[in-house]
């Protein structure tokens, strides 16, 4: 068995090595190769147990890392971050987009335009990405992953890949917006769903990094999100692995005509390969990949490489008190009473959503608990509560969570983690995806009930569920959790993770390294040689020779 294995890793990597010269973008250099020093071969942060067990695994940095620390030390990068999905999808990015600025990098969030005033306000250049964020997490709900129920789902969804993915170009490479300033991405950070950025890393030739709140690379730790894999706590099988193979394949089987458009018709690139697309090119050549989930609730897989990093969550700078003024009546309601439990599901939406309300107005009565009522996308609660039931809006999870006793929402992986941040008790109701996984990984530490799904959520197990989480245990389990939490430093790692895989020698000019290579030679961009002898000094690019 040990001989296969090392003949099949051999293979491997001379398929890798001969798919590079085709892919200069995410080409390694020899120090991403190699832990940084206070790391271990695996990725793992050296130390104590006890420091080990509440520290990230990302191969850079210690506790000594402050702003400064960033790793990079180079001239600023003008940085693509491409974000498809949910607000809590897009959400930890805007916290490793302030945290990359603080290094002097000139970051450009391209996401969906339902997140334009969001992103702007937490002081984050937006471009607008295609996509109906709202639309595509209806079909998820509906069909409880991403296979369509019919032709008329197929297509829209067919047509929602293709506006997302077609506007990834413009937005590495388009100038911004409202200024019209030049703007041209000399790396690339995108989440999966986001599904032009290898190929956008690929024609430009820059340094492409994945970041993600979900497991998308292969492992035997964890199915594929998007498979009807189940994930059992703390067991490795054949099963979680084999589930990337089939959603990559199936997922690609149904887009691959788009992607070969993308690619030769805009991009005047050679037609991708034939199996697997993004997923199997991500894979194959071990692309950076930063987890943006902590160690202390879902530790790395032995079986990732240490161009995978787990860095903690990525939470807004003033997580434990945001600067938020309530609305009269929610402050008056909170006042009034003990702490009550909130109840939210986000961006799900529900089949039938006043039939679900009508199961939590009953089982609130029936637990004799408050609750406040976020109606998020899936307008869920009346306009006639009962008295002890207060709706709400958007509200920030860290202003609310410590104020309330326990929480029911759907197992997004940026609510549970405010959550456990709050160190409160958790019931998730996953509705797709990844959220069963959370669930099951908040009851294996002690902080809540198994987890409910949305389809099978009756009056009695709702109230079971409050009153298992009103426990004095159950608090304390919660309130251990969320100490970890406190001690991590998430966007610092990730931001660190992003800098350690740069290829600095071939970004950096050979003459005076506080200057940087411009992209590589391309034509479709007026871009006439790599190294411009333009009055700016050596290696300083000639942004007016770009066109569109």
């Amino acid at each position: 068995m040990g001989r296969r294995r090392q003949k099949e890793r051999a293979q491997q990597q001379s398929r890798r090595t001969q798919q590079v010269s085709s892919y200069p973008c995410v080409e390694q250099s020899e120090e991403s190769s190699t832990p940084a020093a206070g790391c271990d071969a695996s990725g793992s942060v050296k130390g104590d147990s006890a420091a080990h067990s509440t520290r990230s695994s990302v191969a850079a940095g210690g506790d000594s890392m402050n702003d400064s620390s960033t790793g990079w030390g180079g001239p600023p990068l003008m940085i693509a971050v491409l974000v498809a999905g949910t607000f809590g999808d897009m959400q930890p990015f805007v916290v490793l987009s302030q945290e990359l600025q603080k290094a002097g990098h000139q970051i450009r969030l391209a996401t969906h335009v339902n997140y334009k005033t969001f992103v702007e306000d937490q002081g984050v250049e937006f471009f607008p990405l295609g996509g109906d964020p709202e639309f595509l997490s209806k079909l998820m709900v509906k069909n409880r992953g991403f296979l369509p129920a019919g032709v008329s789902e197929l297509s829209r969804q067919r047509q929602e890949f293709h506006n997302i993915l077609f506007s990834t170009w413009d937005a590495c490479t388009r100038p911004t917006p409202a200024s019209n300033r030049p703007f041209l991405a000399n790396c690339i950070i995108a989440n999966p769903p986001a599904a032009g950025h290898v190929h956008c890393a690929e024609k430009l030739g820059v340094p492409l990094h994945m970041v993600f709140t979900m497991p998308w690379s292969r492992t035997w730790s964890y199915p594929h999100p998007l498979s009807y894999t189940r994930y059992r706590s703390g067991v490795r099988t054949l099963r979680n692995r084999l589930s990337y193979f089939a959603t990559e394949t199936f997922i690609y089987s149904g887009t691959s005509d788009i992607v070969q458009k993308f690619r030769v018709d805009l991009l005047g690139l050679e037609k991708a390969p034939t199996l697997g697309g993004a997923a199997m090119t991500l894979h194959s050549l071990r692309v950076p990949f930063t987890y943006a989930w902590s160690p202390a609730l879902a530790p790395k897989p032995a079986d990732w490489g240490p161009h995978i990093a787990v860095t903690g969550f990525l939470f807004l700078e003033e997580r434990h008190e945001q600067r938020y003024d309530p609305p009269p009546a929610l402050a008056a309601f909170l006042a009034e009473g003990p702490p009550p439990v909130y109840i939210g599901f986000g961006s799900m939406v529900a089949k039938d959503p006043q039939k679900l309300t009508n199961t939590i107005f009953s089982a609130v009565a029936e637990a004799g608990v408050r609750a406040v009522m976020n109606r998020g996308w899936g307008k869920f609660g009346s306009s006639d509560p009962p008295r002890s039931i207060h709706l709400i809006e958007h509200t920030p999870h860290s202003w609310l969570f410590p104020r309330c006793s326990a929480l029911v929402h759907h197992g997004g992986a940026g609510t549970t983690a405010a959550g456990a941040l709050a160190g409160r008790p958790q019931l998730v109701v996953p509705f797709f995806g990844d959220q069963a996984m959370w669930g099951e990984l908040i009851e294996q530490h002690g902080c809540g009930p198994h987890p409910i799904p949305a389809n099978q959520l009756s009056e009695k197990s709702l109230v079971a569920a409050l009153r298992h989480m009103q426990a004095g245990p159950v608090q304390a389990a919660a309130a251990r959790l969320a100490a970890l939490l406190a001690n991590e430093k998430g966007a610092q790692y990730a931001a660190a993770a992003f800098h350690r895989h740069l290829p600095r020698r071939a970004m950096l000019c050979d003459l005076d390294a506080t200057r940087q290579v411009p992209p590589v030679p391309c034509p479709a961009l007026g871009i006439a040689s790599q190294r411009s002898a333009t009055p700016g000094g050596p290696c300083e690019p000639d942004w007016q020779s770009r066109l569109h």
